[in-house]
């Protein structure tokens, strides 16, 4: 059964689309496919070299890039056309980004909180309630509007955070893929290309000094000295030479010496780390749990508003038990005892706003607010710090770390050696910015 994109990236082509002809004459129905290639780096530790001989009849490297209708020595034609195809059978080598949310969506979302739904609520019954039987009903609008205030500047700050940020790292990012170029070989010429624009079949040229990691899967065609860190991946610190008993380079890694060519045979989801990314980063748009802070925060509410409707119930069953029931009965004699229907319905009214008073002023419609702004000025304070920080959320969850267990090389380092200090004839120089 053909291997379905995965899930959360977008699928751009199948296997059965219309054959074409690649640079050197082969008909692309003629290629290996996708899945063949996927299952070469996926055993490239144990059968890769056995795969690799018997997909290409021994002919290695050179003989899979000429199968792939691209060539060792001068790569793809670079031809519009022929780059299409290849990103419908083989897929691009990007990933689906996920649009940022408009700003009436965050508002949306912010208006889920159960707090602010249990605000709404009241200041909802509130103001009609006083409007129309409240005592003085030129001050009656005063409390409800506060409530509706309060949860329109609570739901405006948190959205208004959350769009800016969201925007912030949507542009940083489409800066960063400008910027990062690699280097493939097209018409037998070297061409600068984002990774969106690398393709199956290309020849990438690398090297230690202008190569940050590598951006899909290949096959070492050639090269000199090449090592790889592959600690993401396996988290050995060791570089691992790759020779021709040891060819296949994977997505993600390092080159930390030498310089070499590779021929593309995996790209974006397809590849080993867009494998790996996608099974660890695929419930992230699905993950609605709420933060430690909301959550006791909620709770904190919940049970304030508990006591505040025990509070309110107990009034209003005394008042009606003292301004209603008792004088009613006390007039109990031969002729019988008050009639209910006599009773003055406004007094109960009464009672019943006095009642939604207390519970209003019992929920800390306030405390919401007051998160959300701390969480606001600690963000911008971290932003001041070149911290940008994505999620709220994430304030609290840094501020709660006591203890963080990290691998040091290549985390908390750069894994580079610099100099720091030099001493030279009794006379210690230090790096520029050294105290």
């Amino acid at each position: 059964m053909p291997r379905q994109a995965p899930s959360g990236f977008q699928q751009l082509g199948d296997d059965g689309t219309d054959s074409q002809l690649g640079d050197d004459g082969t008909d692309s129905e003629s290629w290996p496919q996708k899945m063949q290639l996927m299952e070469l780096m996926d055993e490239r530790e144990s059968g890769g070299l056995r795969l690799l001989s018997d997909l290409t009849g021994g002919g290695g490297a050179e003989k899979l890039a000429s199968m792939l209708g691209s060539s060792a020595g001068s790569g793809l034609s670079g031809e519009a056309a022929d780059l299409d195809h290849r990103k419908v059978l083989f897929g691009a080598n990007a990933f689906r980004e996920k649009e940022p949310k408009s700003y009436l969506e965050l508002v949306w979302d912010a208006l889920h909180d159960a707090v602010l739904i249990m605000l709404l609520v009241l200041a909802a019954v509130q103001l009609p309630t006083e409007l129309v039987f409240g005592k003085d009903k030129s001050t009656a609008w005063i409390e409800p509007t506060a409530l509706f205030l309060s949860v329109f500047i609570i739901v405006n700050v948190s959205s208004a955070t959350d769009y800016v940020k969201e925007r912030q790292f949507k542009s940083l990012a489409a800066k960063l893929n400008q910027s990062n170029k690699k280097v493939v070989v097209r018409r037998g010429e070297q061409t600068e290309v984002t990774d969106a624009e690398i393709v199956v079949g290309d020849v990438l040229a690398f090297n230690a000094h202008s190569l940050a990691s590598l951006p899909c899967d290949g096959v070492l065609l050639s090269g000199s000295d090449v090592k790889v860190d592959e600690s993401s991946l396996t988290g050995e610190p060791d570089p691992m030479p790759k020779t021709a008993e040891a060819p296949f380079c994977v997505s993600g890694t390092d080159v930390v010496s030498g310089s070499g060519r590779m021929l593309v045979v995996a790209v974006g989801p397809y590849s080993v780390s867009g494998k790996i990314k996608m099974a660890v980063y695929h419930d992230e748009e699905e993950d609605d749990e709420a933060s430690p802070l909301f959550v006791k925060l909620n709770g904190i509410v919940e049970d304030v508003f508990k006591v505040g409707l025990a509070a309110a119930v107990f009034c209003f069953l005394a008042m009606v038990a003292l301004g209603i029931v008792y004088p009613s009965f006390r007039g109990c004699g031969e002729e019988g005892c008050w009639d209910f229907l006599e009773v003055e319905w406004l007094h109960l009214i009464e009672y019943m706003l006095t009642a939604i008073t207390v519970l209003a002023v019992a929920v800390p419609e306030g405390l919401p607010l007051a998160v959300n702004l701390a969480l606001a000025f600690s963000s911008q304070q971290m932003m001041a710090q070149n911290n940008l920080v994505k999620h709220l959320d994430a304030c609290e969850t840094m501020g709660s770390a006591t203890t963080i267990c990290s691998d040091k090389t290549g985390t908390l380092t750069a894994n580079r050696m610099s100099v720091r200090a030099v001493r030279v004839g009794g006379v210690t120089y230090s790096a520029a910015g050294d105290s």
